[in-house]
């Protein structure tokens, strides 16, 4: 599910450059139900988009933006990636703002480059079998989260199915904020991303999508941070 739930820890440094308490509308309106269509439904199916995701192999340039409640914007780009390789295992990339997340079948690496000096922390994969689409639709069936349809998109070229999710009761999930909206193709590639959370609307919109990565690709990635090794293809 986009990494996001680390990549939150991984850029929450930057939130005190940032003022706090924006209200933005994270689409232009919930498009019409269909008839039949049920809020369950609607969750089973972004879950179901988002889990062929996670059985694919993908790699997506990202424009990022983070706007704070001064209206002072971040921007940057970011390069997610999910690859599965020969041996039926799969890598997950997050990478930006000067940070990577990797996780593997077994560790997940949370890296930094500061002053041009790297490290790593590496630690053993809980949960690494947790279907990403799980988190969307527990937080709906739970009743946690209301879910609505949003018009569908082209997003790099390529038609996206949207929907928005709104907080219901409880603390915000990570990755979900108090209101997100979550766009993907119908193969299951992230193509856009609105997530409000108490202090910034975070924006990914896809630049460039890849469903062919070679091993270059990933290690273009992965070198800078010292993790050239972990690069596997199919």
């Amino acid at each position: 599910m986009w990494n996001l739930d680390r990549r939150v820890a991984a850029v929450a440094a930057l939130g005190a450059t940032l003022a706090l308490g924006i209200t933005i509308a994270v689409a232009d309106g919930p498009a019409p139900i269909r008839p039949g269509e049920t809020p369950v439904a609607q969750a089973q199916e972004l879950a179901a988009l988002a889990n062929r995701g996670a059985r694919a192999t993908w790699m997506v340039t990202f424009a990022f933006t983070r706007t704070a409640a001064t209206g002072g914007q971040l921007h940057a780009t970011f390069v997610s990636a999910h690859v599965m390789a020969a041996d039926g295992r799969s890598i997950e990339i997050d990478e930006g703002l000067g940070s990577l997340v990797v996780s593997t079948a077994t560790r997940s690496y949370s890296c930094t480059v500061v002053s041009g000096k790297r490290q790593c922390l590496v630690r053993p994969r809980a949960g690494g079998a947790t279907r990403p689409g799980d988190v969307y639709g527990g937080a709906v069936i739970a009743g946690r989260y209301a879910i609505s349809r949003a018009p569908a998109a082209f997003i790099a070229g390529i038609e996206a199915r949207c929907f928005v999710l709104r907080l219901r009761t409880g603390n915000p999930i990570a990755g979900l904020g108090f209101s997100s909206e979550q766009c993907y193709s119908t193969d299951g590639v992230p193509l856009r991303s609105r997530v409000q959370s108490s202090g910034a609307l975070d924006e990914r919109a896809a630049l460039t999508v890849r469903r062919v990565v070679g091993r270059d690709q990933l290690v273009a990635v992965l070198k800078p941070y010292g993790l050239a090794r972990l690069a596997r293809v199919q």
